[in-house]
């Protein structure tokens, strides 16, 4: 099947809770290819439109190759780009050996829409746009994946590597929020305030495997109409153990909130709080 060619296609899905969704203007250009060392699959264009329930209206542009020599099969991702009318992303890469992939993936989001993101998140709702970066690359034994992305009034980070090849999986890595500011960035009804910084770092995938540690710091936090004030919380997690120790520096004086959580069945929890210099 030296070449395909598909113009003006149209596919349609019901699923079984009664949601449709079209795939339409579907144009396709490609081929297969028997060499002497192997296969070649490759779609040089593959371009549709897709609508439905609950979804932005989104406008598809692809174009990759799959190659197959001595029984190893490897893709090629050239360019992928999703627009709808108001986000923009993009991604290219490879994966290198479907039986045990490695991989190589970057994708730029050069405008991820709030009114987009509405559609198809659950709440708390973004009322900002978002832009930035995310790469994965490595194989399943140590996967990496980097993201950077950022709104007008908030930026996050995050580093993460993954053992999945076994099981359960090993996983770590840091993930930092800076300079959030709540009530821009997110709706959150009658919730004020800038997460000024924020840091987890953790490693371990269930409970009772989990070593963690964070800090954080909101500036000027309010909720329901009332001043709560400075807010300062670390806390370390361990052996199915967690605790938390939380300073609070507002109208009212400081108040200290320290708090013991079993993670793992049966759950338990204990708060101390203590309050000085009340005003």
């Amino acid at each position: 099947l030296p070449h395909l060619a598909i113009e003006n296609g149209r596919v349609s899905v019901r699923l079984a809770d009664g949601r449709e969704f079209q795939a339409s203007s579907v144009t396709i250009d490609g081929g297969v290819a028997l060499h002497p060392t192997g296969l070649q699959a490759d779609v040089k264009t593959l371009q549709l439109a897709v609508s439905g329930a609950g979804i932005p209206n989104i406008q598809w542009s692809s174009s990759a190759t799959l190659t197959e020599t001595s029984g190893v099969y490897n893709v090629k991702l050239r360019s992928l780009d999703l627009r709808t009318a108001a986000s923009h992303l993009q991604a290219s890469g490879i994966v290198n050996n479907l039986a045990q992939p490695e991989v190589d993936l970057r994708m730029a989001i050069n405008n991820l829409a709030a009114v987009d993101v509405g559609l198809i998140a659950p709440p708390p709702r973004l009322q900002e746009d978002l832009s930035g970066t995310i790469g994965i690359s490595g194989p399943l034994a140590n996967l990496r994946m980097d993201a950077a992305l950022k709104a007008p009034d908030g930026r996050m980070t995050a580093a993460v590597t993954a053992n999945l090849s076994q099981s359960p999986p090993d996983v770590r890595g840091t993930v930092s929020v800076d300079q959030f500011v709540l009530q821009k960035v997110l709706l959150l009804p009658d919730v004020l305030g800038e997460v000024t910084t924020a840091r987890v770092k953790f490693q371990g995938a269930t409970p009772k495997t989990l070593i963690a540690e964070m800090s954080v710091y909101v500036s000027q936090l309010e909720a329901a109409g009332k001043k709560i004030g400075d807010v300062n919380m670390s806390g370390v997690a361990v052996n199915g153990q967690a605790s938390t120790f939380t300073k609070v520096n507002g109208p009212a004086g400081y108040v200290y909130i320290q708090n013991q959580l079993t993670l793992d069945a049966p759950l338990t929890y204990e708060t101390t709080v203590m309050r000085r210099n009340v005003n």
